[in-house]
């Protein structure tokens, strides 16, 4: 029962960690996915394969060495950098004002000072200090209580390792400044830690009633007011708008006059 306890923990964790892959592979690249390969099941096939693949070398006679290696270099220093850069691109790019009315628009309630707070200052600053801390505290891998130090060259490719996710960072930075647009060197950097997100001209919000035509609002909020019954309060100005009493559960619409307050 052990043993068949870890494998499940392993499945577990491989259709987490396999099913983020694939989801940022197509929502980075839908187009190419949909002409070259087509089906889902086919993205889930070729990062299996080649993480299988990648994974080979863990297996062989000297494996646990380059485990080792990997571990330690993938898994430090970056973490803790790349949930740092996270945090800054949300709280401080994307904002904590257009995250907190993601977040009321799915759940009907705002977030609370504190957790707009950790969002923007504490979480950011904890994380850096983390990071500084362990540049601090950095020391070369060995293996078996120190008994076996590792040649200079390995340390090369465990710093190859570690630099496959943080150059993502810096090279995705400079091809967003080469595609923005502006006359000077400052309007594209500006451009570029702008995000780009629509914003309805008439409410200032993003995906609000507005980007609908009217048939259309009255469609949505028919289907999402009768199955969900919500208490987003954003949806249901939808419904009573288009003729939905939340009362009754059925759409008013003989009686609104038409779609929308028609």
């Amino acid at each position: 029962m052990f043993f068949f306890m870890l494998l499940c923990l392993g499945l577990n964790s491989q259709f987490a960690i396999v099913e983020v892959v694939v989801t940022s592979i197509q929502d980075g690249f839908p187009r190419w996915i949909k002409r070259h390969l087509g089906y889902h099941e086919i993205v889930v096939l070729f990062v299996c394969v080649i993480s299988c693949l990648f994974g080979m070398p863990n297996i062989i006679q000297g494996g646990i060495y380059y485990f080792q290696l990997m571990d330690h270099y993938a898994a430090s220093v970056t973490i803790m950098f790349l949930a740092f850069c996270q945090m800054i691109a949300i709280a401080w790019f994307y904002g904590t004002g257009r995250l907190s009315k993601n977040v009321k628009q799915m759940t009907g309630k705002a977030p609370s000072f504190y957790l707009r707070s950790c969002w923007l200052v504490l979480g950011p600053c904890l994380l850096f200090a983390i990071w500084v801390l362990s540049l601090i505290n950095y020391h070369e891998p060995t293996y078996h209580n120190g008994r076996y130090t590792y040649p200079d060259w390995a340390y090369g490719i465990g710093w190859m390792f570690a630099s496959f996710s943080l150059i993502c960072i810096p090279g995705y930075a400079v091809i967003n400044f080469l595609r923005s647009s502006g006359d000077t060197f400052w309007e594209r950097i500006r451009n570029t830690l702008r995000p780009n997100i629509y914003e309805c001209k008439i409410c200032g919000e993003h995906h609000c009633e507005h980007d609908f035509p009217e048939q259309e609002q009255f469609m949505l909020a028919q289907e999402m007011a009768t199955v969900y019954k919500p208490t987003n309060p954003h949806l249901l100005h939808l419904g009573q708008k288009c003729g939905y009493n939340a009362m009754q559960a059925s759409p008013s619409h003989a009686e609104a006059g038409g779609p929308c307050g028609q």
